[in-house]
């Protein structure tokens, strides 16, 4: 589950065009938590209720974007992957959001 999670907020963090803003972050945030609860295939997988699994979606797309700051933005940016930092708090808001 964590890798489409996280394939779906680095789509969202490459294809933002501010992400120092604060609007354009809420809404990359509020499209990320969209694209992830409307993944009826993944939410399968997951075994998840629709209730839980979208609670999920909100819980997880927010920790994620509280782990981003300018600087690995600007990581993520120049080397188009995620640092091993940001990947291991990634697992972390996982773990916590599936309780």
């Amino acid at each position: 589950m964590f890798k489409l999670f996280f394939s779906i907020l680095f789509l969202v963090l490459i294809n933002s065009q501010a992400f120092g803003l604060s609007k354009e972050m809420q809404q990359a945030k509020k499209y990320g938590i969209k694209q992830c609860q409307n993944d009826s295939q993944q939410r399968l997988l997951s075994g998840m209720t629709k209730s839980k699994f979208n609670s999920f979606c909100i819980c997880y797309m927010n920790g994620v974007f509280d782990l981003l700051t300018e600087k690995e933005i600007r990581y993520q940016s120049k080397y188009n992957k995620p640092s091993a930092k940001f990947v291991k708090g990634t697992k972390k808001v996982t773990k916590k959001c599936e309780k």
